[in-house]
């Protein structure tokens, strides 16, 4: 087991104990899905259903480095690269498909 797999069984135990007959009885939002994402390696994150702890997709970087992140925050990934010459680039990925949204270029001085 690692941390990841271990955190998302604690999760998956509470929920299955929240539920009760009286919740049940009001008819409730549907729910957003939860997403989790890690580092694998210097290019690459896997993001995962919380939920369930399966993997959903993987984002394959090109040649960079993650130097910060990945954070995500509403329906969005946040990772922070740097390129071989050191540019460094914010990226933003929608959670929802994994497509780069948009990026920005963060100056070093």
């Amino acid at each position: 087991m690692n941390y990841l797999s271990d955190t998302l069984w604690i999760i998956n135990t509470y929920m299955s104990k929240v539920s009760t007959p009286t919740a049940l009885k009001y008819k409730q939002a549907p729910v957003a899905k939860t997403y989790s994402a890690v580092a694998d390696g210097k290019n690459k994150i896997n993001v995962f259903d919380a939920s369930s702890g399966v993997r959903s997709y993987s984002i394959y970087l090109g040649s960079v480095t993650i130097i910060n992140g990945p954070i995500i925050a509403s329906d969005k990934l946040t990772v922070v690269v740097q390129d071989s010459r050191g540019k460094t680039t914010g990226k933003v990925y929608s959670l929802k498909n994994g497509i780069l949204s948009y990026s920005f270029t963060i100056n070093n001085k």
